[in-house]
This record gives C-alpha cells, structure tokens and sequence, in this order.
C-alpha cells in the first residue's frame, strides 16, 4: 500500500487503539499510518470510520486500483483529470495545466456565475471552471483501476436526514450543543506543534478560543492571532480583546 495524503484524521488515536487491540502492529504514532491500516483491516469501509479533514490517494498494488477519497465537507481539494493512457490528481489547477492535453479553457458561464455570487463559489459541482478539470465533491470517493485507467466515482457519505427532536427543552439543548462544540475542539487540539487561534472576535472563533483555553488549562501556551484595521468599520479589534 502507498499513500499520498494531505490532511488530519483527528480521531487517529481512538482508530489506532482499536486496530491495536485487533492485533496491528504499527511503526509510528502518525494519523498517516493509521489511514493505511484501517484501509488494510476494512478496505473502502475506513472511509466510515475518519472524522477529519483530508485528501488522499492510495494506491493498493495487490488488487491493482487506487482510492481516491475527499472529506465530507470538503475542506480539503481534491482535482482530477483523464485523457488517453493517463490519470492525474492534485490540489491545485495550476499542477494539472502543466500536463500536456489539458486544456486551460474555462466555463464562461461558471466564470459569470461567481463573479456574480462570489458567495456561491464553484464547489458545488464536480465540474470546475476549468473544462479539462473536475473534482471530487464533499463525501465523495473515485476508484480507479490501474490497468486501463477506469474510474468510478461515488458518494461515501450524505448528511444525515434526521429531524431534531422538537420536544427538548431549550436548556437540554444548549447544553448538547455546547457538548458537541466542545468534543469538535477538543480533538482538534490534538497536534505534534503549538496550537494557536484564528481570533475575529466573532461569536465562532470566539466560542472556539474560549472552549479551547478551558481544555489546554489557564498555564498552557495558546496563542490567538487577530486581523486589525484600525478606524475602519470592518476592524473588530475591540472583541476580540
């Protein structure tokens, strides 16, 4: 197995300790290895299992395919592009319209379309601006076969159509979600390097820089980070102190 990979799995440690206990033996404490043996113990099915962000490719020489997944909300980019004997993939445009046969021609009407609502963006289709160039969506995973460059592209996971309970109280409800913001930060604090925040003042980063000075302790380093422009509307210097 080889695995080229950009991201964090956040939840590697808990994956790990279970794939440990069913007897994996692993050389390092990385989240990478924790990809590639959960891959080995339940193939495509890992996919389930990673709360994270991330884009990988990983190439199974055995059964001669190649799995190719994005995160389920599509932090991380995955682009891709096929023509006669080839497949390539990156997260940038700019590495696949280095290749020979890839056309930079672009979609005037996409073009238009975020010019217009930048807010929309252009990552709703698997289409990009570029005609020669697609993407994996959100939750999406592409298996190819290494033999005649084949590709099945699917969809791993879909946001969950429950309806909330209407009948908890409002207090209940505060605190279920103040648990669940808080499991979110809690995890991703976990890194081999000093965490630090993104602080705006906004009631977002705001919750998170509070939520993850509570979970490092009053003595631990925690650095936060703030964009001012002073006597400008859009300077929002006084929250974030």
């Amino acid at each position: 197995l080889t695995l080229t990979y950009n991201g964090e799995i956040y939840n590697y440690k808990e994956l790990r300790a279970e794939l440990a206990n069913g007897g994996v033996r692993f050389q390092s404490d990385s989240d990478t290895e924790v990809i590639l043996e959960a891959y080995r113990k339940w193939g495509d099915a890992c996919l389930d299992r990673f709360n994270g962000m991330f884009a990988f490719a990983l190439h199974d020489g055995d059964r001669d395919r190649i799995l190719c997944a994005r995160d389920r909300f599509g932090e991380k980019p995955f682009l891709f592009t096929s023509g006669t004997g080839f497949f390539a993939f990156a997260s940038e445009y700019k590495a696949l319209l280095t290749l020979e046969g890839v056309r930079a021609e672009i979609y005037d009407n996409l073009l238009a379309q975020f010019l217009v609502t930048p807010s929309n963006a252009l990552d709703h289709n698997r289409q990009t601006l570029f005609r020669d160039i697609a993407q994996l969506l959100p939750g999406e995973k592409l298996v190819l076969n290494t033999h005649d460059l084949s590709f099945e592209v699917s969809s791993y996971w879909q946001p969950p159509n429950e309806h909330a309970p209407s009948n908890m109280p409002v207090n209940d409800a505060i605190l279920t979600f103040r648990d669940l913001l808080e499991d979110a930060v809690r995890i991703r604090l976990r890194s081999d390097v000093r965490v630090g925040s993104c602080l705006s003042g906004g009631l977002d980063s705001g919750s998170i820089t509070c939520l993850a000075r509570g979970l490092v302790g009053d003595e631990a380093a925690y650095d936060t980070f703030t964009g001012r422009f002073p006597g400008s509307d859009a300077d929002e210097g006084i929250w974030a102190e």
